[in-house]
């Protein structure tokens, strides 16, 4: 509503301003050039260095491969070069040959080795077939970091049999902390 002021005057007959008190005198309301109050933050009842959460896309962050061969699986969609909180990790097999199994890590780089300075989360258990699943809900969760292409990674051991599918989640939240 163009003049909004002379509009309030027109209709109430006199000029008001909205004030506030700093704590030693009044001061007038700032407004931005629609006229809605502007609120500058000046503080947080955060404590220093804590992270704020932003959920990592979920559709991105849970899926399955059939015939698992031990290949590696992508992790997409997530911010280039960017830590996240690995908080959960899950995995399962789904049918295939008696004896099939594997214990997945979670990585942060393409053709990571287990074990090595890229393998940052291996899952606690050996998953089997016939539905076998291992759930890690951590409860001191695992900083991991993005590659410049917005990926982390997971591998396993392949399996005896390439004949089971594998399932798989990774809970991440973006570390605001880092």
């Amino acid at each position: 509503m163009a003049n909004k002021p002379s509009a309030i005057v027109n209709i109430i007959g006199k000029a008001l301003i909205a004030c506030g008190w700093d704590g030693s005198d009044w001061q007038a309301l700032n407004v931005d050039t629609d006229g809605d109050v502007q609120v500058d933050v000046v503080s947080t009842a955060l404590p220093t260095g804590a992270g704020t959460r932003k959920a990592a896309p979920a559709a991105d962050t849970k899926g399955s491969v059939g015939s698992y061969a031990g290949v590696e699986i992508e992790i997409t969609g997530l911010d280039a070069s960017t830590p996240y909180l690995l908080r959960s990790f899950m995995c399962w097999l789904d049918g295939g040959t008696s004896g099939n199994n594997t214990q997945p890590s979670v990585g942060e780089a393409s053709a990571f080795v287990q074990g090595d300075q890229d393998d940052r989360y291996k899952i606690s258990a050996t998953i089997t077939d016939d539905d076998d699943r291992t759930v890690d809900n951590l409860a001191t969760p695992v900083r991991v970091w993005s590659d410049a292409n917005g990926k982390l990674y997971i591998k396993g051991a392949a399996p005896g049999a390439a004949d089971s599918t594998l399932y798989w989640r990774a809970d991440l939240d973006e570390d605001r902390s880092a």
